[in-house]
């Protein structure tokens, strides 16, 4: 079982090998309340995107678009 801290809300939970952010951010949506869609992620501070499956224990900070980082990731993906 792998540990992953939110450092959004500082949240520590259990998950299995290879879960994918898209789990993850499933399993702290109800605690994290973000204002607009969540675009990606960042783990152990480097931005990656939301198909990204864990195989270590990390720290994921979730990006939506607000944030800078974010809208120039929403951009990205229209084009």
């Amino acid at each position: 079982m792998l540990q992953i801290r939110c450092k959004n809300n500082g949240i520590t939970k259990s998950f299995s090998e290879g879960t994918s952010l898209v789990e993850v951010y499933q399993a702290y949506a109800d605690e994290l309340h973000m204002a607009y869609p969540v675009v990606s992620a960042k783990v152990n501070n480097a931005s990656q995107g939301l198909k990204f499956r864990l195989f270590n224990n990390r720290d994921v900070e979730f990006i939506d678009a607000s944030d800078g980082s974010g809208r120039r990731v929403y951009v990205r993906s229209l084009c």
